[in-house]
């Protein structure tokens, strides 16, 4: 039965479960490893939980089903809350490469004011 069971594992679906397994892991890794380079890891991470209004937007358009409730408008909305709140306090912050007497190098984080944002 298990030698059965093996012949129905044609190339087509082996090609099909090696792309969905490239596609889920390693393009999406690879996409939130160049989010986190672009930006940072802050917002990267916050950035991921974008998924959930978005999966509430595609579930309305695919299913074509009301699924529309009180919980999942608020969830959708503090999601996209946080994720602005984040950007706006990344916008504030800044690394600066600096070096010592020593020679050492390195980044430091600086909090800007918006008095320093608008020079």
């Amino acid at each position: 039965q298990q030698q059965q069971q093996q012949q129905h594992l044609t190339g087509f679906i082996l090609f099909c479960v090696v792309m969905k397994g490239l596609f889920d892991n390693v393009l999406s890794d690879y996409l939130w490893a160049r989010a986190i380079i672009l930006t940072s890891a802050t917002v990267a991470t916050v950035g991921l939980g974008l998924t959930i209004p978005l999966a509430l937007l595609s579930d309305a358009y695919v299913m074509k089903t009301n699924i529309w409730s009180a919980y999942g408008i608020f969830g959708a909305v503090s999601v996209l809350t946080g994720f602005v709140f984040v950007n706006i306090g990344e916008l504030y912050e800044e690394e600066e490469e600096v070096r010592n007497n020593d020679g050492y190098e390195g980044t430091v984080r600086c909090i800007n004011t918006p008095e320093k944002l608008k020079a």
